[in-house]
């Protein structure tokens, strides 16, 4: 397993970053096919099996995120196992704002 941080600087309010290109900025968390990679018929972008979890930009024009490429499909379905069981626990208990 080989876990990654990403920032994009100076995004703005519509994704767009000056460097050229757009970013995703409410935050989300993608997941490759089931089979592995984009899901695009011969596309190599982005090989393997992998969660990425970006999140929402901030005020200042930044997004964070932080990609996970997994060694095989079987690692990549523990760690989804081991996040439901996680958030179940989580919100199992009393929390306050």
């Amino acid at each position: 397993m080989e876990i990654n941080k990403f920032k994009h600087n100076d995004v703005n309010e519509d994704g767009t970053c000056l460097t050229g290109g757009a970013v995703e900025i409410g935050g989300s968390v993608r997941f490759s096919d089931k089979e592995g990679g984009c899901g695009s018929m011969g596309c190599d972008c982005s090989p393997g099996h992998w969660v990425c979890i970006i999140f929402p930009r901030t005020e200042d024009g930044n997004v964070n995120g932080v990609s996970i490429n997994f060694d095989n499909k079987i690692q990549l379905i523990k760690f989804i196992e081991n996040m439901k069981a996680a958030a179940e626990e989580y919100r199992s208990q009393p929390h306050s704002i």
